[in-house]
């Protein structure tokens, strides 16, 4: 790319952030009843070198069952101090209503303080949770995901949770 002038760099960048910006600023309003976070490193360029860096994210689904980004931020790790950062962030914005937070197991983010969201629930990935679960259970459980409707996974794991509980003891007379 010749002609490219360096003005004209800065200014695609300056529209580049008012976009991001305008995802990823607005207050956060309703209850964001389920939340999920998550990081990953990837490559990215800093200071004329490639560098490896962490991409926190965090999605969620509020009450009126709408899925949402939450935010996305960056840093050179996923250390604590990082997770921290976002989720004060997120708590500034505006997230409330969290009943249910879930990550995986990220040694940093189960460090992180006290604060007035839960504590994340650290889950597994589903095939691996399924795989630990003796005979048919992590296929029966599944079905109370692959519902039509809104009401019917509710239904269908009463169901499966009915049939997943022990008998009740007999006591002898």
């Amino acid at each position: 790319m010749s002609g490219v002038s360096t003005p004209h760099v800065s200014c695609l960048c300056e529209a580049i952030d008012e976009c991001v910006d305008a995802v990823l600023a607005p207050p956060l309003e309703a209850d964001w009843a389920f939340v999920w976070l998550s990081a990953a490193y990837i490559k990215g360029r800093r200071g004329g070198r490639i560098v490896c860096a962490a991409a926190i994210a965090g999605g969620s689904v509020n009450t009126n069952c709408r899925r949402g980004v939450l935010g996305l931020s960056g840093g050179l790790s996923n250390a604590e101090p990082v997770w921290t950062d976002f989720l004060r962030l997120l708590t500034r914005r505006g997230l409330c209503g969290v009943r249910l937070m879930i990550s995986d197991a990220h040694e940093s983010l189960k460090a992180t303080p006290p604060r007035p969201l839960p504590r994340p629930l650290h889950a597994q990935r589903p095939g691996r949770c399924a795989a630990q679960v003796p005979g048919h259970t992590g296929g029966t459980i599944r079905t109370a995901f692959a519902q039509a409707t809104e009401k019917e996974p509710r239904e269908q794991w009463r169901k499966v949770a009915d049939g997943l509980r022990p008998a009740p003891r007999r006591t002898s007379p």
